[in-house]
């Protein structure tokens, strides 16, 4: 390949990376501080999720995962649109794809474990608390709403 030819592959690529790092590419979706990058349909599907607009919450999610598949965070609300819109199958896919994205990510923790309890599955559901309680103890938001969730389930609250 000729110097000039090397030159502009060079040039090619580093421009095809910059527009992958403004169009919110190269994060991972930051779920364990919520700092991941966004665009505008991942921020339209969180005031759909204001909202309680499931359906457009699912669009506007699946909108800014064709742009950035790897945001464990845009995973993360998709499954807590698809568990509030009834499609318990469809949450725990996104939830697991948050999870396998960012193991650490807490609100994916939270959310799949009140998943399962919804399910009936509580010792999952123990799981994921337990997996809270390593990350953040027993203080943090996650831990108690997950912790609240269960126990109400075991006592038929």
């Amino acid at each position: 390949m000729s110097r000039w030819m090397r030159c502009v592959a060079v040039l090619l690529v580093a421009g095809a990376a910059g527009l992958a790092l403004a169009a919110g590419g190269g994060g991972g979706g930051g779920g364990a501080d919520g700092n991941g990058h966004h665009d505008a349909a991942y921020d339209a599907g969180v005031k759909a999720v204001e909202r309680q607009d499931w359906p457009g919450a699912i669009k506007e999610f699946k909108t800014s995962l064709a742009w950035d598949r790897f945001n464990a965070d845009a995973h993360n609300w998709l499954g807590f649109a698809y568990r509030n819109a009834g499609d318990l199958n469809r949450a725990f896919a996104e939830y697991e794809e948050a999870l396998k994205l960012d193991p650490q990510h807490k609100g994916a923790h939270e959310y799949v474990g009140e998943a399962y309890v919804i399910a009936r599955n509580l010792p999952k559901a123990e799981e994921h608390l337990a997996a809270l309680e390593k990350l953040c103890g027993r203080s943090c938001p996650e831990y108690q709403d997950l912790d609240e969730a269960i126990r109400k389930a075991k006592t038929g609250g």
